[in-house]
């Protein structure tokens, strides 16, 4: 497969096939290039096999990033790109090459980069997506960034959180919103990515996470965070569960989880073909108890007919308080 990277004169895509010699086996265009329509006048479009991922920009500074990790200045910024504002525009660098582009950069259909900048998202998810379905295969997207109408093509990875409960406690509401605003596979770090996390919060994090729409334990700690390490294999200390280890604990959480699939798939094909939101606050299935709209971290619905009562909010506790509304539980 042949990805299409953009240049602006045949030098530079002569360097571009340089700098990425031909591979053999075939390569997935994961967001390359998304919307070649967008390219400014002059631009021309060159073939390239080579798999690239993370930003593609055009106007400005277009750089692109191969999947070993290497930058690649494709396209310096354009000399007649008109400056709308002489907006200024926080550069990062990978060496000394630019990544964002300027916020006055012109697109060709007039908008600025202030207005596009956050659609690239939406289209590299959409691209990819558009990619696997016409090879008839289906997809599961998780992107880093989002935009209004990328549910309908993949789901949202939260990025790096912390490895602290107040993070655990607010990943409830995160997961809330993404469900609101259509992405219903929204999750975050299960245990937290930066810091160490400890034996209770990894556990604690792993039984919330039986109940996110898209469970992933990922860190950038220097403590493993899998049930089978060492840290997990101490007992909890609450003689209700003698001679359980948090890894049991976590274990376990795991295998609810599969438990849970085949009420969580039911649920997210109603929403393809209905709409709707699956991971949602109680005032969404209550909406005339006000109490419901006050407790958005230890309470919430998933679908219509499971409430989750789970403490997310404290360490160290053997005791919660749950709400409950006039309805019957069983």
């Amino acid at each position: 497969m042949r990805a299409r990277i953009a240049v602006v004169s045949p030098d530079q895509a002569e360097a571009l096939e340089i700098a990425q010699p031909k591979r053999r086996e075939q390569r997935i265009p994961f967001g390359a290039l998304v919307e070649a329509r967008m390219l400014s006048p002059g631009q021309k479009l060159v073939s390239h096999n080579g798999r690239w991922a993370a930003t593609i920009r055009v106007d400005g500074t277009l750089a692109a990033k191969d999947m070993t990790g290497s930058i690649h200045q494709v396209a310096a910024r354009l000399e007649n790109a008109p400056s709308m504002n002489g907006w200024t525009y926080w550069h990062f660098f990978e060496g000394d090459t630019p990544m964002p582009i300027d916020i006055d950069a012109v697109h060709s259909t007039g908008k600025l980069e202030l207005e596009m900048h956050n659609v690239f998202a939406l289209q590299q998810v959409k691209a990819t997506h558009n990619w696997f379905q016409a090879k008839k295969m289906r997809t599961a997207l998780a992107s880093r960034a989002s935009f209004a109408g990328q549910g309908k093509f993949g789901g949202r990875d939260f990025g790096d959180n912390y490895s602290t409960i107040q993070d655990m406690m607010l990943s409830v509401p995160g997961v809330m919103m993404m469900n609101i605003f259509g992405l219903t596979t929204g999750a975050p770090n299960v245990c937290g990515f930066f810091g160490d996390t400890s034996p209770e919060l990894c556990a604690r994090w792993t039984k919330l996470s039986t109940f996110y729409p898209f469970a992933k334990n990922h860190n950038g700690g220097e403590k493993d965070q899998e049930p089978f390490a060492t840290d997990f294999q101490v007992e909890y200390p609450d003689a209700r569960v003698a001679k359980t280890t948090y890894s049991q604990i976590m274990i376990q959480a795991i295998k609810e989880r599969y438990n849970l699939i085949p009420y969580l798939y039911s649920n997210m094909l109603q929403i393809n073909h209905e709409g709707g939101v699956y991971f949602k606050p109680m005032f969404f299935a209550f909406p005339d108890d006000l109490d419901t709209y006050t407790r958005n971290f230890n309470d919430f619905m998933l679908g219509d007919y499971l409430k989750v009562s789970i403490e997310t909010s404290e360490l160290g506790t053997t005791r919660s308080e749950f709400y409950f509304p006039d309805g019957r539980w069983c």
